[in-house]
């Protein structure tokens, strides 16, 4: 488990950590795959595999409904570190 900082964050599929994959549409899956584009060095620094980047930036995208920037590489990093730290499972 994860303390929450972007720094402290471990190569694992969103679904690994609760978080739930979404569906995305056309236009969102394209501005995912370019915040995943984006993202890419940062985490694969960190030992995040492809799959995972683009795991991860579906579902961050898919919640950038709730107030957070859709194309913000290190909002998207923040946020792995904090599902991460809520160590959320699956039900």
């Amino acid at each position: 488990m994860t303390t929450g900082d972007p720094d402290d964050i471990t190569p694992d599929m969103p679904t690994d950590d609760g978080v739930v994959e979404p569906q995305l549409g056309t236009l969102e899956v394209e501005g995912a795959r370019l915040l995943g584009n984006e993202a890419r060095a940062r985490l694969r620094s960190d030992g995040f595999d492809d799959d995972e980047i683009d795991a991860w930036a579906n579902a961050y995208y898919a919640g950038a409904d709730d107030g957070r920037d859709e194309g913000d590489v290190e909002g998207l990093v923040a946020w792995i570190a904090k599902e991460q730290a809520e160590g959320r499972k699956p039900t």
